[in-house]
């Protein structure tokens, strides 16, 4: 059964990672899916890194480009798919963008962040960045 979850006023993607946050879907909060579907907007172009700090598993596609797979741990806090992350480039304007995290049992988190260049600073993707369609700004 499909639900809806508000998650961050922000808007961004940290779900609880770090923070008293803990969520649940329909009243369960073990053995649960979620996925956000919509776009990310890159200011300019160049090459961008992408990574995970997720307890338990996630998926990350932009532009039909499978950029993690990392299934169901064994229920800790880790980077997917490192902490270096993983590198795509990307023109200047809207991508595609399909996330899938998974909750397996216990604790549960999940924030995605980026980084532009290999010397960029890692963030929490902000939530101006994400849209519901690429025709309308309107942040997730």
């Amino acid at each position: 059964e499909d639900a809806l979850i508000k998650y961050d006023t922000y808007g961004n993607i940290d779900w609880g990672i770090g923070s008293s946050v803990y969520f649940s879907v329909n009243g369960y909060s073990d053995d649960i899916n979620l996925k956000a579907a919509g776009w990310i907007y890159c200011d300019d172009a160049g090459v961008y890194y992408f990574r995970g700090l997720v307890d338990d598993g996630m998926t990350l596609i932009i532009d039909s480009k499978l950029l993690i797979d990392a299934p169901i741990d064994d229920h800790s806090e880790q980077y997917l798919p490192s902490s270096d992350g993983v590198a795509t480039p990307l023109t200047q304007g809207f991508h595609e963008m399909l996330l899938f995290y998974r909750q397996g049992g216990g604790d549960n988190g999940f924030r995605l962040e980026w980084k532009k260049g290999e010397s960029g600073t890692w963030e929490v993707i902000p939530g101006d960045v994400l849209y519901h369609s690429a025709d309308v700004p309107n942040a997730w």
